[in-house]
This record gives C-alpha cells, structure tokens and sequence, in this order.
C-alpha cells in the first residue's frame, strides 16, 4: 500500500481543485502558505490520495482531519497515519471531518466514536421568516477591537470543544462576513458569520449572550445574514448545527430552514 508522506509545492497545487470544491480554503495562495507553514498538515501518497490535517482550535489538543481524499477502505489507514502525526506534532487526539452517519464506519474501524451528532439545516435565502421583533438590535459589521469581547462572548456561548479563541475568530474575520449586534449602550450581545459558496451562503456562527437570548438578537443577526447572502445572489442558506441544540433547531426551524433528511458526525479518538 501506498504511504502518505508531505505534499510537494507541485502536488499541492495538483490538490487545490479537491479543495476548493470542499471549501476548506478561499485561494490557492492561502493553500499553499498553509502547507508552507507546516508541511506536515498535507500528506499524498503516489496513487494521488490525499490528508489534509489541521489544529481543530488552537488552544486545544485536538488535530482535525480537515480533508481525506481516498477509497473508503483506505479511511483506517489514513486516520492512523494522522494519529502518528498528532503524536509528532504534540496533539493527544484526532477528530474526523464532518461526515454522514452511513459514512462513518470506517472512521470506526480506526478507533474512532462518535463525538457529535450534526443536523444540517437549509433554507432560501431570500424568503426566510422575520416577522415581529420584540428586541431590534442595532447590528454593523465586526472590527478588529471586537475580537477581545467576541472572544468572551464566545466562551459564554460555546464549551471547550466549539468555542473561538482569538485565533479562530481573526481567521473568520479574514475569511467570513462577521457582524455584530448590539445594545442601546454599545454593548456586544451577539454575533454571525457568513460566507458566500456560488450560488449559495453558508451560516458559520450565530451567537447570543446566554443571559439576553429569546429576545429576537438571534433571529435578527440571522434574517440580516439571510438579506445580505440574497443580496449577494445567493439562493441558499446552509448552516450545521449540534443535534442535542433544540434551542437553536427550533430557531432555524420558526424561521422558515428545513434540516436535510442525512444525518452527520464528527468522531474522535486518543492519538
């Protein structure tokens, strides 16, 4: 069997189509400077398969399996090859990319369990139900001074495993439209990020301080995001969510997104 090892510049250039259309990355540039950065995070092998590895969050211990481009019944062996990186790299676990139910039993195989269960949920951009607000908050595009209160904003919001730290939040900044909204005083209460993918918008994020929620800051940041992904010429808006979030479901779901008939995953083992 064919081992993995580092991509050259050549391959990696070879790989930005696989990569492009799994939205792991905007540009060849920023491919390229990633594997630049750490040539260990893109791994091929002779046949052309291909690993792309990353930090899942960089204050944690978890290295994701960002993109795996091989035959189903090469996924165990993939999977140990990143757990020998992880351990190189000073990771104690793997996570699997997000993937169907049906799709995960080969990530078993490797020793992998299921960490979360994800619905996926879609919806027209353009007809999203808005209605009556109780709360109109005044919502503009994020800044640079935000990320300090974005990140203890996050940490409310999200657990260890999902929450941003500054690292995660500047990168969404760079990649995502970013908007916050806030209250009569100026204070941040809330915040989303979406992304444009052709003819279709993706909802990153969507945060409300916990102790202010139900007062229609969620449904706003989301109906503003809908309004502008319409405006861009987007179709759709997609969004993840976990399954055990029936608040969020129930949002998504009073605003007018249907969640998708597959079920998906993320899974996770000890490196």
């Amino acid at each position: 069997m064919d081992r993995l090892r580092p991509a050259t510049a050549a391959e990696t250039v070879r790989l930005w189509p696989a990569v492009r259309a799994a939205r792991i990355f905007a540009t060849l540039e920023e491919l390229s400077h990633f594997r630049d950065s750490a040539p260990w995070c893109v791994r091929v092998t002779p046949a052309g398969e291909s690993l792309l590895l990353g930090p899942w969050r960089h204050h944690g211990d978890l290295l994701a399996i960002r993109g795996l481009w091989a035959a189903p019944a090469r996924i165990p062996a993939f999977v140990e090859d990143a757990a020998v990186v992880a351990r190189a790299q000073g990771f104690r676990r793997v996570l699997s990319p997000l993937v169907s139910e049906k799709g995960f039993e080969q990530y078993q195989h490797a020793g992998m369990a299921v960490h979360e269960p994800i619905v996926a949920l879609q919806g027209f951009a353009a007809e999203l139900i808005c209605g009556e607000l109780s709360t109109s908050p005044d919502i503009r595009d994020a800044r640079p001074a935000d990320f300090d209160e974005l990140e203890r904003l996050d940490g409310l919001c999200f657990d260890e495993f999902w929450r941003y730290g500054a690292r995660e939040l500047a990168d969404s900044y760079q990649r995502e439209r970013m908007t916050v909204a806030q209250d009569e005083a100026g204070r941040i209460v809330g915040y989303a990020t979406c992304s444009l993918h052709g003819a279709s918008a993706t909802l990153g994020r969507l945060a409300v301080e916990p102790s202010i929620r139900r007062a229609g800051i969620g449904r706003s940041l989301l109906c503003d995001s809908a309004a502008w992904a319409a405006h861009q010429q987007a179709y759709a808006l997609t969004l993840c969510t976990q399954r055990s979030n029936t608040a969020s479901r129930q949002l998504y779901a009073s605003a007018g997104l249907f969640e998708l008939p597959e079920a998906y995953v993320i899974g996770v083992r000890e490196a």
